[in-house]
């Protein structure tokens, strides 16, 4: 009885470090592959609202963990102001259609902000990022359009 017993608990032990482990961890498809992310993009700062067109470039590694290597806002003259800082930028999947972007900085004429970002993906290879508030005073926000096309895989 008392073989069965220390039987059970490793298997439960081994089965909650596997739920816990990486090994379950969502990705981008494919992986080894640079995208592009580009859409309407707003950043407010200093009430001031500035409606941009940003250009993210995406890179997965050999693992499909992605992560935004640069950054540019197009647009307006207040647009080419923005400038990130920090690359890159991490992206953690967290379920087929959340994320959060990691330790995003952006310097802007008046401020420097920084933060994390949530991000929402879509099956019509979009992604959403809700107009969030960063520290440092901006509210940024928008929907980018990826390309080519990308999945998210557990």
């Amino acid at each position: 009885m008392r073989i069965q017993r220390g039987l059970v608990m490793l298997l439960l032990i081994g089965i909650a470090s596997l739920l816990s482990s990486n090994a379950l961890a969502y990705h981008m498809a494919p992986a080894n592959t640079t995208f592009v992310a580009q859409g309407p993009f707003n950043v407010a700062v200093a009430g001031v609202n500035i409606p941009c067109n940003a250009v993210f470039i995406v890179v997965t590694d050999a693992a499909g963990q992605p992560a935004i290597t640069d950054a540019k806002f197009e647009g307006q003259i207040l647009c080419s102001t923005i400038k990130p800082i920090q690359l890159p930028w991490k992206i953690e999947i967290s379920s087929m259609t959340t994320g959060i972007i990691h330790n995003v900085g952006l310097m802007t004429p008046p401020a420097t902000c920084t933060g994390n970002l949530p991000v929402i993906f879509s099956l019509s290879n979009t992604f959403t990022i809700p107009n969030t508030a960063m520290i440092g005073g901006c509210t940024v926000g928008g929907t980018l359009t990826v390309s080519p096309p990308y999945v998210i895989v557990p």
